[in-house]
């Protein structure tokens, strides 16, 4: 197998309010910038594209992340214009049911990256190393932790440096992740 079977990726972030949103650039962008992660994909297409409400794109677009963002690949944010978000659980399905039928007819393959969730270095070089091994589907576990708690541990040993990525090693946030697990083995 090889990446170069699909035509390029479409990264997909579906993300809107101020908790979101504030999680999503100060932690889990700059984690997708870090060593091992989107530059993993260097020599793909790469299409970022997140999915967010009128009020939320200055925000975002204005954004040092963001910036960074588009220095390596095709970053755009999409208004969610006519989906109800009354209902967040259906507005996301919506939007993921859009995203998946727009990859699969131009055959490109597919990364959905949840706005709250944080990445190891490292992580999307596994993704990729799977897409290569002819994988279909690459299922990341994401444990479940109190987010308020978790960004100040997360800020007591990894902070954004001057190009505002996020470089944590595996091992680091795995322990984190365990330590601050809302469920408990």
């Amino acid at each position: 197998g090889s990446i170069s079977r699909f035509p390029g990726i479409d990264i997909v972030v579906i993300c809107w309010g101020d908790e979101f949103a504030h999680t999503f650039l100060n932690f889990a962008l700059p984690s997708h910038l870090g060593t091992g992660n989107l530059d993993a994909f260097a020599d793909t297409d790469i299409s970022y594209e997140i999915y967010t409400t009128p009020d939320d794109i200055p925000r975002i677009e204005g954004s040092d992340a963001f910036g960074a963002l588009k220095t390596l690949c095709a970053a755009q944010c999409l208004e969610i214009r006519d989906v109800d978000l009354t209902d967040k659980y259906q507005a996301h399905s919506v939007l993921t049911g859009r995203a998946i039928l727009k990859a699969a007819q131009s055959n490109r393959a597919l990364l959905f990256l949840p706005p709250d969730s944080i990445y190891a270095g490292g992580t999307f070089s596994y993704v990729r190393s799977a897409l290569e091994r002819g994988k279909r589907a690459v299922m990341v576990h994401e444990p479940r932790v109190d987010s308020e708690t978790f960004a100040r541990a997360l800020s007591a040993i990894a902070q954004p440096n001057t190009h505002g990525t996020i470089d944590i090693a595996p091992a680091a946030l795995a322990q984190l992740a365990v330590k601050l697990s809302l469920i408990h083995i």
